[in-house]
């Protein structure tokens, strides 16, 4: 069974030879591969022509500079195979990785077979391995339906995305995919994955999940995935808006327009974090300013997620006059930051008010007890419930 890969190339000869050969030398040999010179102006388009003339499976298609979905779509419109995937230029995959997948493909034929990544830096370090947060195994309709598609791009539970976006770990249908993506915006520079991935699984009626990685997925310093500015903004919003387009018909639209939110938020604060270098990755809860007067002295209680969200927000600002940090495992945190007390220094300092920096209700209400219970002023005891910004 032929597998069509679609590469997209633009401006990579340092790294093309060694993608390329990763997927001639695969175990699975019924493969045709199309490499898409997308206008690179260095020797990335000889490189294509070279393995073209050594390989009669390579393809090349030289064409003006349109970014990667322009370049996927003319790649699907030449694909022979009856499933495709793709790899990105810089890329490298494991000898077997085709042979695995393609396995799983012709016992159960899903619509789309997903696996995992392997998240490395430019000297090959293994930074990490990332893979779709549900049991290995086939999900049909009513389960993709009811478990896959309501916490795909994001899950509350996990904090993150239970299914990769990446389109290189996936093998599709072809003629299912080029559907899916008839009407995609070519546009797209942000989420560009996202847009082909979560739609095509939307529409899926059988998925197949293997919690394993072939998938090399190098993190060059200087890509262009990390050269953010303020055009960025633009892009996300470009992205946000043509997901909505897709899926506002959806039955489960409500749930996939939240999930959509907290996906774009990770962009949002990777483009904020690049273009004006604020750590936001650290701030997952927003501060209750609305409750506390600005000057105030405070007790932050509770030095988990919530509370180490909230110190971020407030260090190095003028809002807040002192900040107490307590936890009742004060001894179990190390941070060269923040220094970290042990609950009793509460009777012993002066503050304001002591803001319960804590999630789970009940843990909530144990310390509010436990703090009235020690004659604290039931007025100076604060807590709201954290809203988490992605």
């Amino acid at each position: 069974m032929l597998l069509t890969v679609i590469v997209p190339v633009y401006n990579v000869e340092r790294y093309l030879a060694r993608c390329v050969e990763s997927i001639l030398h695969q175990n699975y040999s019924k493969l045709d591969v199309i490499l898409i010179d997308d206008g690179s102006t260095d020797g990335s388009g000889e490189i294509c022509d070279r393995y073209a003339k050594m390989d009669e499976r390579v393809k090349v298609i030289h064409c003006k500079n349109s970014g990667v979905v322009s370049s996927r779509v003319k790649g699907l419109e030449c694909a022979s195979g009856e499933v495709v995937t793709f790899v990105d230029s810089d890329d490298w995959i494991e000898p077997d990785m085709y042979s695995c997948m393609m396995d799983v493909y012709r016992r159960h034929n899903p619509d789309i077979v997903s696996s995992g990544l392997i998240i490395e830096d430019e000297t090959g370090r293994v930074i990490q391995q990332e893979f779709d947060l549900y049991d290995k195994g086939m999900y049909l309709a009513k389960q993709i339906r009811e478990v896959i598609v309501k916490e795909m791009m994001w899950s509350e539970d996990y904090g993150k995305r239970r299914i990769t976006s990446s389109v290189c770990n996936k093998i599709f249908k072809l003629e299912m995919l080029k559907w899916v993506t008839s009407d995609i915006d070519v546009n797209l520079t942000i989420g560009e994955d996202a847009a082909i991935t979560y739609p095509y699984i939307a529409r899926s009626r059988s998925i197949f999940i293997i919690n394993r990685g072939w998938y090399h997925y190098v993190k060059r310093r200087f890509s262009m995935i990390s050269a953010h500015s303020l055009k960025s903004f633009e892009a996300i919003l470009k992205f946000k808006n043509y997901m909505k387009k897709i899926f506002v018909y959806d039955e489960k639209s409500d749930d996939i327009a939240w999930q959509l939110q907290q996906y774009v938020n990770v962009f949002l604060l990777e483009v904020i974090n690049g273009v004006y270098e604020v750590e936001m990755e650290k701030i997952r809860f927003v501060f209750p300013y609305e409750l506390i007067p600005a000057g105030s002295n405070i007790v932050l209680y509770g030095m988990g997620q919530v509370g180490t969200s909230y110190w971020h927000c407030l260090h190095g600002g003028e809002y807040i006059n002192q900040v107490i940090c307590v936890d009742k495992n004060y001894n179990r945190f190390t941070n060269e930051q923040m220094t970290i007390y042990d609950p009793a220094v509460i009777y012993e300092k002066d503050y304001d008010y002591i803001v319960i920096a804590v999630e789970n209700e009940d843990w909530v209400k144990e310390i509010r007890e436990n703090l009235l219970k020690n004659n604290i002023c039931e007025k100076k005891i604060v807590w709201k419930k954290p809203k988490r910004i992605i």
